[in-house]
């Protein structure tokens, strides 16, 4: 859809250097932070800004469950390492996606040439289940208060 849309405007005349996608499912979308990604495509030599944020605890510790629901963790040789200890990880906060269309690249958008823009965990929110809705609700109007 996104490049649908370039190549529909580029057809028309439009001269397009940079282009953000705002996501539906992003209302707790703060404007400092899309203008931060808009800062970092304009002026680092990069292909992406995104929102992301960190992991709320560490992935080395995680675990999944097998056919017959017994845990497995993904990676043994850190079950008895403090989690402080850990390295952070993050991920996409799924909230808006910037996007230099003159920087030439073969990452990936996680790899080399991308700026993350780091959002604080209370604003990001994934909307896959009514469990998500629900908490995202909560969330919105702790926030909406606090303003």
């Amino acid at each position: 859809m996104v490049q649908h849309t370039i190549s529909y405007l580029k057809d028309n005349g439009y001269d397009l250097k940079y282009i953000c996608t705002i996501y539906a499912t992003a209302p707790l979308l703060d404007e400092k932070y899309l203008l931060q990604g808009y800062e970092n495509i304009k002026n680092d030599d990069i292909k992406y800004s995104f929102g992301a944020t960190s992991m709320p605890f560490p992935i080395q510790r995680t675990f999944k469950l097998d056919t017959n629901n017994r845990c497995e963790m993904f990676n043994n040789e850190h079950f008895y390492t403090r989690s402080q200890d850990l390295e952070e990880a993050y991920y996409d906060a799924g909230q808006f996606f910037w996007q230099n269309l003159e920087y030439e690249s073969d990452e990936i958008v996680f790899g080399k040439d991308s700026k993350p823009v780091i959002l604080p965990r209370y604003l990001v929110q994934d909307l896959d289940t009514q469990e998500d809705w629900k908490r995202l609700e909560m969330m919105y109007r702790i926030i909406n208060e606090n303003r």
